[in-house]
């Protein structure tokens, strides 16, 4: 019922003021499958408030909870994306991610998505965190850059390569300090590795209007 309630501004201000978020955090103690789901949907639907998303992110283990769903049942990671991908337009929580193994599953969604481009909603969310380095970077070490660039060039996935465009640029930051993950450099020379595939899948391409090129 909070569900289809908060679809509309005035309950949702509502809910919100009334500490509605702490309340559906207990929520999830409940081991019960169904009342996870409804409560994931209910976050969505308030994480369209920006100041929802701040109060949510201002404690690190609510966000570590939802991170473990994630992890470990694959049926409530559609609508968690889409959670996510709210969370990542603020920039607060990008430490966040890092700090989770978020970014590890996103590169394993990616490189196993069964169809031949990867969903609009995985691409999103990835999309905005690769612009934080060290997110960049740890989704591209130890070599992980190479699958990205690999499938992306075999399905011509236009969304794909901006997530690579993206690692390359972003990951160039001397503030994304981190001894456990691959520097700029070794990024770089990986994705220059490729130069010549690149150049014949664009003489290959005969659409002018593809957006892959």
């Amino acid at each position: 019922f909070l569900k289809k309630l908060s679809m509309f501004a005035v309950n949702k201000d509502t809910m919100i003021k009334n500490g509605i978020l702490e309340k559906v955090m207990d929520l999830f103690k409940i081991g019960h499958p169904l009342i996870w789901k409804f409560n994931i949907d209910l976050l969505f639907n308030l994480s369209f408030d920006q100041k929802f998303r701040l109060k949510f992110l201002e404690k690190k283990e609510y966000f570590m909870n939802i991170n473990e769903l994630f992890k470990k049942n694959k049926e409530y990671r559609s609508i968690i994306i889409r959670f996510f991908y709210n969370l990542s337009l603020e920039e607060k929580s990008m430490p966040l991610f890092y700090e989770s193994d978020c970014l590890l599953i996103l590169n394993e969604l990616i490189i196993k998505f069964p169809e031949n481009l990867i969903a609009a909603e995985l691409a999103a969310l990835t999309l905005n965190l690769v612009t934080y380095p060290l997110n960049a970077k740890k989704i591209a070490s130890k070599g992980r850059i190479k699958a990205l660039i690999e499938r992306a060039l075999k399905f011509s996935d236009f969304h794909l390569i901006k997530i690579v465009k993206n690692i390359l640029k972003y990951s160039d930051d001397d503030e994304a300090n981190d001894d456990t993950l691959d520097d700029h450099s070794v990024i770089s020379e990986i994705v220059e590795q490729y130069i010549d595939d690149y150049f014949m899948k664009i003489l290959k391409t005969k659409s002018e209007a593809n957006e892959f090129l």
